[in-house]
């Protein structure tokens, strides 16, 4: 397996500072309308941090992006009891399906280049995390704790169904919630 997905996590390194690159544009002229700061302890797998499980399953429906059979797989009879697991799995699934529809008429790519000063760093550091199975960045190895475009690209290479779907929620939850 590539080294990327065999590194070992360094416990006693100290802490770094992660922050993407300059924004070569402002951010008014990305057309964004929230920013949304996290103290280094937050872990961006939030309920206001792009939650990928709020996307709704009609809406991709009503846009063409999931069949009909998708959506009725996704929906789980009302319980007290939240079955997260599953839940998970359900969407995780029709979030697949929705990119690859998404990629059939859009290209992921230049949604990327785009977006590149806030999103490259973004997609790498939720692909190292699921990579070092959700442990804190900073018991990375110390070549995955700065971004660069260089770890970027390796991450894509080695990654790139995941970051393609993350990317594509990004996308999807710009389209539909625009805050």
């Amino acid at each position: 397996m590539p080294d990327l997905y065999t590194a070992k996590t360094n416990a006693n390194k100290p802490i770094s500072s992660v922050s993407p690159t300059k924004p070569e544009t402002s951010i008014s002229e990305k057309k964004l309308k929230i920013i949304n700061e996290l103290p280094v302890s937050t872990n961006p797998f939030s309920a206001f941090a792009l939650n990928p499980y709020f996307i709704s399953p009609e809406l991709l429906y009503q846009q063409g992006l999931i069949n009909q059979r998708m959506l009725k797989a996704v929906k789980i009879p009302a319980s007290n009891i939240t079955q997260y697991e599953r839940v998970y799995n359900l969407k995780d699934k029709m979030l697949a399906q929705a990119t690859d529809n998404w990629m059939l008429t859009n290209n992921l790519d230049d949604y990327i280049e785009e977006n590149a000063f806030f999103l490259k760093p973004y997609l790498t550091f939720l692909s190292l995390s699921r990579i070092y199975d959700d442990s804190c960045w900073y018991n990375w190895n110390e070549e995955h704790k700065h971004y660069s475009e260089a770890l970027y690209q390796k991450t894509r290479q080695l990654d790139s169904s995941f970051i393609n779907i993350k990317a594509n929620i990004i996308n999807c939850l710009g389209r539909n919630f625009p805050f």
